[in-house]
């Protein structure tokens, strides 16, 4: 037991010897330099800490930060080329490490290059067709140029540019799928100075938007449309959005088949509006645009005429019985004296009798118009006058 512990104590010594000596003596890298080695990689060398006395397997922490973002950590045993994308300023920091202790760090900087475009992205269009976009800067010059570079290919200049206000926003390009990164870089000439953007991007997929078929059977809708044919079908599913008489509907659909179909009940009495999009989810990353809106039938409108116009009319015919009303509510409603008001002149003999009469209902006289005219008395002849 006491052998036991006393090597599990020389053992502690030991660790803790190590690790003490490693913190006191444990220099960073020396001569941490960096150079181009194409448009798009360099060379990040350094020399190893001189008179090192400790018995451990050197290695050396690479950091690499953007702004205030660590992008990339890696762990190596020598120099090492990296392919960068520079558009933001970077900075990388490399320590020497020994039984899980750190140096302090050399650091080395890329300063910010001038922003010629932003919202870089690029699409596979087609199995052989490649289209990158972009914003133009400010300070985006008309000489600006594109370069590409796939994984094990040189670099190759894009022929085929798309234009916005005469400033190039775009280009089309040859090429093939590829699961690694593809590595751009713009060019221009800024104030007699060139810049360059470096840009690495793996290819999102864009295929065309789906062309749907729409066949009337029986009571249903049967919806179909063709794949997009870049990648398998188990790659695919499809948002369905569909409208009918003012319901709006959207559902995910997916299918293996050769043409994905669905089936929806169908209403005669609306019209349908429908469209699809593919998104790809488990073979790359993308999705197509909206399909063009498609119509099916046509809207049965008694039913919204009928609600329509019976509010109208019941609002109508209660506008002009209260105008009726209000014209003729003296007849409809006279004013009827109240009983207890007579019986209480009543027992006031000595008042005015006016009084009484006052409170007695009287009819109203209605008027009656009678037209009077005179007429000639007829004239009798001559010889009744002398007979």
């Amino acid at each position: 037991m006491n052998h036991l512990g006393y090597v599990f104590g020389l053992c502690f010594l030991h660790f803790i010897v190590l690790n003490v000596a490693a913190e006191k003596a444990l220099p960073k890298p020396l001569d941490l330099s960096m150079t181009w080695i194409n448009e798009s990689c360099i060379n990040l060398s350094w020399s190893p800490p001189k008179d090192l006395d400790i018995p451990c397997e050197l290695r050396y922490r690479i950091n690499t930060t953007k702004k205030t973002n660590n992008i990339s950590e890696r762990r190596v045993k020598s120099p090492q080329q990296y392919c960068i994308t520079l558009y933001r300023a970077m900075t990388f920091t490399v320590q020497t490490e020994c039984n899980n202790v750190k140096s302090q760090p050399a650091v080395i900087s890329i300063a910010a290059p001038t922003e010629l475009v932003k919202n870089f992205v690029c699409y596979l269009t087609s199995l052989t067709d490649t289209e990158c976009l972009w914003d133009p800067t400010i300070n985006a010059p008309e000489d600006l140029q594109l370069y590409y570079k796939y994984y094990e290919n040189n670099i190759s200049a894009c022929t085929d540019y798309l234009y916005n206000a005469a400033k190039k926003t775009g280009c089309h390009f040859k090429g093939q799928p590829s699961d690694h990164e593809i590595f751009f870089q713009i060019n221009g000439t800024v104030n007699g100075s060139s810049v360059r953007n470096t840009f690495s991007r793996i290819l999102k997929v864009k295929p065309l938007a789906p062309k749907v078929k729409i066949v009337e059977e029986g009571n249903e809708l049967i919806l179909s449309w063709d794949p997009p044919y870049m990648k398998p079908p188990q790659c695919w599913h499809y948002i369905l959005n569909y409208s009918k008489c003012q319901e709006h509907v959207s559902k995910k659909v997916t299918s293996l088949k050769h043409q994905p179909e669905e089936k929806l009940p169908y209403d005669t009495r609306c019209l349908y509006r429908v469209q699809v999009k593919a998104v790809c989810v488990t073979c790359a990353e993308g999705e197509s645009d909206w399909s063009q809106e498609f119509l099916h039938g046509k809207d049965d409108l008694t039913s919204t005429v009928v609600c329509i116009m019976v509010p109208v009319f019941v609002f109508l015919f209660v506008l002009l019985f209260l105008c009726c009303v209000m014209r003729y509510r003296k007849k409809l409603l006279p004013t009827i004296p109240q009983p207890s008001l007579i019986f209480k002149d009543m027992l006031h003999i000595n008042k005015d009798p006016k009084v009484f009469t006052e409170h007695v209902y009287v009819p109203v006289e209605e008027k009656v118009e009678c037209k009077i005219s005179l007429e000639k008395e007829p004239s009798l002849p001559i010889m009744q006058l002398y007979s």
